[in-house]
């Protein structure tokens, strides 16, 4: 049995959880403006209010991205602090591949998601079940539809994810009904799959660290 903390970055919120093992204790959501000042006291009550302390967590899991910058550099920070004060491993975790894990059509459609990056980009991430590739980048939204068009003429594709929903009009232009978009449409990963995904690392003996870097997708510019 493992103690967890689980800290997921939504976009619009910051997730924190206590877990036993994928069994979620206790949670709380943040507004992403308040993150930074509100992260460490919203830990430490999740654990107080649960009579644990630091000591007691075997392992930090979080959503390394992409995601905002800044909400996702102050979840980054605020980890990678705890884990030097406290030796507590961290697992980092890719945000669009549980995703894509998380939301595998039955059918077994190819699954395309779309994660906003701002200013007409996405970050994407591209899962053919048939093969189990998958591949992920960052790049304008007309470039990667066309990227998704020139790999599966004809294919049903479902499109899932904040990029899909902020793309929606372009991506039914591009696809028509070859594009299949569920409804609700699931934005991020939910919490529970940052969680599940982190302990299939731990079981896995992947990603332990003790200190994490943001996953940003985009080329350096020189």
């Amino acid at each position: 049995m493992s103690l967890v903390i689980c800290i997921h970055n939504t976009y619009n919120s910051v997730e924190s959880a206590l877990a036993c093992d994928n069994a979620i204790l206790a949670s709380c959501s943040l507004a992403k403006e308040v993150a930074s000042a509100h992260l460490i006291p919203t830990i430490d009550a999740l654990l107080t209010t649960n009579k644990y302390t630091l000591g007691d967590v075997n392992y930090i899991i979080v959503n390394q991205g992409p995601a905002p910058f800044t909400t996702l550099r102050t979840v980054i920070v605020t980890v990678n602090g705890i884990a030097f004060a406290q030796k507590i491993p961290l697992v980092g975790v890719d945000a669009l591949e549980a995703f894509m894990q998380e939301y595998q059509h039955k059918s077994s459609l190819k699954t395309v998601v779309l994660l906003n990056a701002f200013n007409r980009a996405v970050y994407y991430g591209i899962h053919d079940p048939s093969t189990e590739s998958i591949q992920k980048g960052y790049a304008p939204i007309e470039e990667c539809l066309e990227k998704v068009h020139s790999m599966y003429l004809d294919t049903p594709i479902q499109f899932i994810g904040n990029g899909t929903d902020l793309y929606r009009s372009e991506i039914k232009s591009s696809f028509a009904s070859q594009a299949h978009i569920p409804e609700p449409l699931p934005l991020t990963a939910s919490l529970e799959q940052i969680l599940y995904t982190g302990n299939m690392h731990v079981k896995n003996g992947l990603g332990i660290t003790h200190f994490i870097e943001p996953l940003y997708l985009k080329k350096p510019i020189a």
